[in-house]
């Protein structure tokens, strides 16, 4: 699948192409494990188009998610006595959960 926005007026707008593939559902729907294949390399790609579809990733402020969506997808798999703990360890969090199996 690929995301194909409008053309735009602005010469500042640089061509960047991306594919993604949901690799599995989870939390009920709730998320998803996704594979993305670059077919450019722009700065912050991943997450401007995971924003531009309206799928945030997980843990990404700047780009339109949040650390609640975080919580949400683990509390319900966590024993209640380490919800203090998971709800700490997510609040420390600065990058989003954006992790490459290969890069290149």
């Amino acid at each position: 699948m690929a995301a194909i926005p409008c053309p735009s007026v602005s010469r500042q707008v640089r061509h960047a192409a991306s594919r993604y593939k949901v690799i599995e559902v989870l939390a009920g729907g709730g998320s998803a494990l996704v594979e993305w294949r670059l077919e450019t390399g722009r700065t912050h790609q991943i997450r401007a188009h995971a924003k531009y579809l309206g799928i945030p990733l997980l843990g990404d402020e700047v780009y339109g998610g949040t650390k609640s969506m975080a919580l949400s997808l683990l509390q319900p798999r966590i024993s209640s006595s380490h919800r203090v703990n998971l709800t700490k360890l997510v609040s420390m969090l600065e990058r989003p959960c954006l992790h490459a199996l290969a890069l290149g």
